[in-house]
């Protein structure tokens, strides 16, 4: 960031750029100081607010009781044994009760011990009879010490939301009443209603783009408490933030707007749990808001999905952020799952052997359609877009790439996405080969943690040290400086498939006017990558290539390339000069595995809070623009979906 304010600076003294620069600090000091000044409600839509009004003054009249005043829980039967609850990472160890005030370092740890998801967790890991028994007492414990706090992690807004939906889904499936409203004991009843009233009157409105997925967290929330507890006004403000908001950060496409795979997932997961509450409790109007946006998603669900051919197991790139509140292990059977299935369904289905994590928490469906027993490789490629949300998928054979690109560089709103522009992810029969490595947590302070968002983490390119577009703190730069152009393209040159994106996120760079152009081309025997940058001046151009941990990189051979291995996959790298002026430059390769200091590099982050070591490809060239380079990923001579292992060299 100490490169991009210097740039910054450097490019005020331009006085008609200082001016437009002086603008957006003084309007954004005026407007930041309004937004403080302000009550959280003054935020809401107008619908919502009106809808706010009526459950905060009619909750009261409906059965729930202020903060605090929640009637006595029986007493818990919590043993003397060591137990676990699982948490963002890992699980915590208690004997006898938990101790619900611990803190960790990691803020989102300590708020997983408050959603409850661990309710769930526990019945996909650990199912026993008494399981309901041990998910009462367990609650009933909280309410009891946290209860009456009424402040600081255990209640922000998502928090309580959680606990909310994770607790009635977790009574209605080990009462065996998935098809039937849920039945919620009394004391347990009144304080869910406690926290629906709370909720209400912290919804999670920030203002313009700045309000993201979490008000839609809230809406299932407060369905959730509407339907079970039988809180009308509750429902209906379920609906008004639906109805405000859903279109907004799911797109006409169907994938959520926030730039990341496993996001995609759990919010398909929050509508998908909205409609069992609404077709168990007969609930119209939210399910005729939701459904049309949940059966999309979950068809968008399938648009992530690889088969390793070899483990026979499904995985997904692990695209933009990790959410911290399951992992995308937990979530990748979602799609088959019976409430999935009613909303959409392949006309061939592919084989998913045994439901696992979430989805196992419903019945299985008789599946329409028939269901596909072996991986047919396709002869021709098979391209899929979805320019509207930057999304893009080839298969073709063996191979499969996928690629995100932001339309507008960076978005102008909240996202979860990451300085991925121009980056992919690569595999090879369900072998991840190239790699987006996700993201270690959400901590400020912590460089790795702010690693997995930059583009150095990424199948991608840095100049003078400055990404492609900046995400991190974008709104603290004018528009002016940050924006960009984007144009994708794509299409078959003769037997080769051909894409291209092009930006001028670079032209921000003091003293130039950088376009770069980067072209992937696909075909017999080899994954092609051309990059091109028009401008005048001199810079220091750094190329990233993050190999999964399953590859192995094995020095040169005989030509001078990279031996790359992987299972069932062998193949050469290298990097050539396309024309005089690249040829003319030096160009040096390094390779970075842990390392772990103010600019890491070198990890992969198979959960949140989880890393482990893997081989980033560095190459490092200070030239004069206009220069190209070429990058080439090749192996035996064939067609992508035929291809043949080499041999070990």
């Amino acid at each position: 960031m100490v490169a991009e304010w210097k740039n910054l600076l450097v490019r005020c003294g331009n006085p008609a750029f200082a001016a437009k620069a002086g603008v957006f600090y003084l309007t954004k000091v005026a407007a930041t100081a309004v937004k403080r000044a302000l009550p959280p409600a003054a935020h809401y839509p107008r619908q919502v607010r009106q809808a706010s009004k009526m459950l905060t003054a009619g909750i009261a009249g409906e059965g729930a009781f202020p903060c605090g005043d929640v009637t006595a829980a029986p007493p818990t039967r919590l043993g003397a044994g060591q137990d676990r609850l699982k948490l963002a990472t890992g699980y915590y160890w208690f004997t006898g009760r938990p101790q619900w005030e611990t803190v960790f370092e990691d803020p989102e740890q300590t708020v997983s011990l408050h959603r409850w998801n661990w309710l769930l967790v526990k019945l996909t890991e650990e199912p026993s009879p008494a399981i309901q028994h041990w998910g009462l007492d367990l609650m009933r414990d909280w309410t009891g010490q946290i209860m009456k706090a009424n402040r600081g992690l255990p209640w922000e807004s998502y928090t309580t939301g959680e606990r909310i939906c994770n607790a009635i889904l977790f009574l209605a499936i080990t009462d065996r009443s998935l098809d039937s409203t849920p039945k919620v004991p009394g004391d347990i009843a009144q304080a869910l209603a406690v926290m629906a009233r709370y909720l209400a009157c912290r919804l999670e409105y920030k203002g313009g783009e700045s309000t993201g997925n979490h008000v839609i967290n809230n809406a299932r929330a407060l369905c959730f408490a509407g339907q079970a507890l039988q809180i009308a006004s509750a429902t209906e403000l379920a609906a008004a933030i639906l109805r405000n908001d859903l279109s907004r950060l799911v797109p006409a496409d169907g994938f959520l707007r926030e730039g990341s795979s496993h996001y995609h997932f759990l919010v398909t997961r929050w509508l998908l749990e909205i409609l069992w509450i609404c077709r168990v409790t007969g609930e119209q109007q939210v399910r005729a808001l939701v459904e049309p946006t949940a059966a999309l998603m979950v068809e968008r669900c399938w648009f992530f999905l690889v088969r390793n051919k070899h483990t026979g197991t499904w995985v997904m790139p692990t695209i933009g952020d990790v959410s911290p509140d399951c992992s995308w292990q937990w979530l990748i059977d979602l799609p088959w799952c019976r409430e999935a299935m009613k909303l959409f369904a392949p006309e061939q289905i592919p084989p998913c052997s045994m439901l696992s994590g979430w989805a196992s928490l419903f019945d299985g469906l008789p599946l329409r359609g028939a269901t596909s027993t072996t991986a047919v490789g396709m002869e021709q490629p098979v391209f899929r877009s979805f320019p509207e949300s930057g999304w893009y998928r080839l298969d073709w054979g063996a191979l499969t790439v996928f690629w995100h690109v932001e339309p507008c560089g960076a978005p102008p709103f909240i996202s979860h996405g990451h300085c991925d522009i121009g980056a992919f992810c690569l595999y090879w029969d369900g072998t991840e080969i190239l790699t987006d490595p996700g993201r270690l947590n959400y901590q400020e302070h912590d460089s790795l943690g702010l690693y997995g968002l930059s583009a150095r983490a990424h199948n991608s390119v840095l100049i003078d040290g400055l990404e492609p577009f900046i995400y991190r703190y974008r709104g603290r730069y004018p528009d002016s400086y940050r924006q960009g152009n984007v144009d994708v393209s794509w299409g078959m040159e003769g037997e080769t498939f051909r894409m291209a994106i092009r930006h001028t996120g670079f032209s921000r760079l003091d003293g130039d006017r950088i376009v770069f152009t980067r072209v992937f081309r696909v075909g017999r025997g080899q994954f092609v990558i051309e990059d091109s940058l028009e401008g005048r001046a001199r810079h220091l151009i750094e190329t990233y290539f993050k190999w999964a941990p399953c590859v192995s990189l094995r020095g040169q051979d005989e030509s001078g390339h990279l031996r790359i291995a992987a299972p069932a996959f062998r193949s050469t790298f290298h990097a050539e000069p396309i024309g005089a002026r690249a040829a003319s430059a030096v160009i040096r390769w390094r390779l970075v595995r842990g390392a772990d200091s103010s600019t890491p590099g070198g990890w992969y982050f198979p959960a949140y809070g989880e890393k482990m070591e893997t081989s980033t490809l560095v190459y490092e060239c200070e030239t004069l623009l206009p220069c190209a380079w070429r990058y080439l990923l090749q192996w035996q001579d064939s067609d992508p979906g035929s291809a043949k292992e080499l041999a070990d060299g």
